[in-house]
């Protein structure tokens, strides 16, 4: 997970560095080339038009970086962790790859938790604290109490369907 954000933003670093390195230094060369021809910089257009679009670029990575160093500190806490768990499950991008995403690790974690021999019950209560999505654990709590409760698995399986939520293979 670790090296899934901290190779992008090394990349953008690098980025950074980069267009700081042309703008301070490479485009202020062509200045001095032009004024050795005998050219004025500023009359030629292309050339303030890249030194403008260098400048803003420059500023603009370095704004995203501060705020991406920023991010990757905020979540290091445990409350930034939570944070961001909540954005990513409520933003209209990412929030059906979290819900899917918080079934596959229920899934997972109760495929294996019920091929070790844990009792169904026991089995989903734990798969359901893996599941970081609130959405998810709100349609496993009444399909727990029902299995708690004692009713057949085939019954249990028609309302888990009518919850959008699909029973793992290994059942």
């Amino acid at each position: 997970m670790r090296s899934t954000v901290t190779s992008p933003l090394i990349l953008i670093g690098i980025m950074a560095v980069v267009i700081a390195f042309l703008v301070t230094s490479v485009l202020p060369i062509f200045g001095s080339v032009y004024a050795q021809m005998g050219m004025n910089i500023n009359d030629n257009s292309l050339i303030r038009a890249a030194l403008l679009i260098g400048n803003i670029a420059m500023w603009l990575l370095f704004a995203v970086l501060a705020v991406a160093i920023i991010a990757a500190l905020f979540s290091l806490s445990r409350s930034g962790k939570r944070f961001f768990g909540k954005l990513f499950e409520r933003s209209f991008a990412t929030r059906k790859f979290s819900y899917q995403f918080g079934i596959a690790r229920f899934t997972s974690s109760l495929c294996i938790m019920l091929q070790s021999g844990q009792d169904i019950v026991t089995s989903l209560e734990l798969a359901s604290e893996v599941c970081q999505n609130s959405i998810l654990r709100e349609k496993l709590a009444p399909c727990i109490e029902e299995v708690r409760a004692g009713n057949p698995w085939a019954t249990r399986s028609m309302s888990i369907k009518s919850t959008a939520l699909r029973i793992p293979a290994c059942l």
